[in-house]
């Protein structure tokens, strides 16, 4: 009799392990949305932050592919046998997200900025300056009308926009999470690229971004014009970094393996983060410190909650040891001295002589002109001049002490995200 129901239990038992096999196997959509999510997320590295009309409707074009590919209708066999996909329930789970209508919410505003205009560039020549005129409807927000290039409304709309069809794709398009970890890695592995590439253009005294593109700023890093900008992309991938380590830490252990690729996320994370020291920016140095210490606080926590861990001392002694030393040699490479100097610029008792906290007040006077709507998106450029009259060590380039000041300074930033946020789109 028992021989009789294994028999009969046999074929139940692997129709159902074939039942589960067919069930948790991905679906050729999710394929697919996964292949065209990869292509921003590797381009993003080499895409020069796109500062160039190409790269920035390049990388605009790449992000819409995965949308297309989560919602347009397909056949029910490439919809896969799950509930994972299907061309109603994928717009449904669209609809469900929050971040769609919040980003529909601000592409919106910014659309009816850049609509209703309230300040026009006026060009002569070489020369430029805005001026003022009534919109169409004084109570909507408003905006600059300005040319495509160097910036405009309409260019920072694109920008929000590539950014929103990528999160919505990988929202709506990958439902498993062995997708979301190849597209992590591939994000990694391309960043990682990038931070040894800025590594070897500082070794070689690059005189362009990737050693081909002139930058009006000596200051670039990587495929960024400027390191502020490259180190804060470096960070978001050093924050890919950790989350991939634990993430394999955890799966190794739980399928009792003796290695995984944790160990060579933890690597490509101590690659990063010498890459960011390296460029000697402050904010992109702090940022990096504090997501180094959140990993090695929550490491230390883990250790203490893995038993095994706790067992094998030496064995984990080992392996620290091990990662701690490539760590070590790849952070032999950071002028601490001029990172020391970077700070040591930082003066205390001198602040309200400090550039970028007279350009923060001269962005907070712009912004409370237009405190709800602001100025509009990529106004800037064009209308911070007229704040930055206020403070000659802003508005001049230099001072001599028998003619005075002389020459002008351009910003293109506020160098404080907040507040030129602050003014550009308002409190609202």
């Amino acid at each position: 009799m028992e021989d009789d129901q294994r028999q009969e239990g046999g074929p139940r038992e692997s129709g159902r392990r074939r039942s589960r096999s067919r069930t948790h196997s991905v679906a050729p959509r999710e394929w697919a949305v996964l292949g065209f999510a990869s292509l921003p997320a590797v381009f993003i590295s080499w895409g020069l932050g796109g500062v160039t009309l190409g790269s920035l409707h390049l990388i605009f074009g790449l992000c819409l592919l995965p949308l297309i590919a989560a919602l347009l209708p397909l056949p029910a066999r490439l919809n896969g046998t799950g509930r994972d996909h299907g061309n109603g329930l994928n717009w449904r789970r669209l609809l469900a997200f929050p971040g769609f209508w919040l980003g529909v919410c601000l592409l919106g505003y910014i659309g009816i900025q850049n609509l209703n205009i309230s300040v026009v560039q006026v060009r002569e020549g070489s020369t430029w300056w805005v001026e003022m005129q009534d919109p169409w409807i004084a109570w909507l927000p408003t905006g600059i009308a300005a040319e495509y290039e160097p910036m405009n409304g309409w260019r920072v709309f694109v920008k929000f926009a590539a950014g929103f069809c990528l999160l919505c794709a990988v929202w709506v398009g990958l439902r498993r999470r062995q997708s979301l970890v190849l597209l992590l890695w591939a994000f990694l592995l391309s960043g990682t690229a990038m931070a040894l590439a800025a590594m070897f253009m500082k070794f070689t005294d690059a005189e362009g971004v990737l050693w081909r593109f002139p930058s009006a700023n000596v200051n670039f890093w990587g495929s960024f014009f400027y390191r502020n900008q490259g180190t804060a992309y470096l960070n978001l991938v050093l924050v890919a970094a950790c989350f991939l380590c634990f993430y394999h830490s955890r799966r190794t252990e739980q399928e009792m393996r003796g290695s995984g690729p944790h160990l060579l996320a933890f690597c490509f994370g101590g690659v990063i983060f010498s890459s960011v020291a390296m460029a000697v920016s402050r904010g992109g140095f702090l940022f990096a410190c504090v997501i180094a210490l959140g990993f090695f606080f929550l490491f230390v926590l883990r250790f203490m909650s893995n038993r095994a861990a706790r067992e094998n001392l030496l064995t984990s002694a080992v392996v620290l040891v091990l990662l701690g030393s490539g760590v070590w040699t790849s952070t032999r490479y950071i002028d601490w001295d001029a990172l020391r100097e970077r700070f040591e610029q930082v003066d205390v008792d001198q602040v309200d002589q400090d550039a970028r906290y007279l350009s923060t007040l001269a962005t907070l006077d712009m912004a409370e002109d237009r405190v709800w709507f602001g100025w509009g998106a990529g106004s800037f450029r064009y209308v911070f001049p007229i704040y930055q009259q206020a403070y000659p060590e802003l508005f001049y380039a230099r001072y001599h002490r028998q003619r005075g000041w002389e020459g002008r300074k351009f910003y293109r930033y506020a160098h404080n995200d907040l507040a030129q946020s602050l003014a550009e789109y308002g409190r609202v």
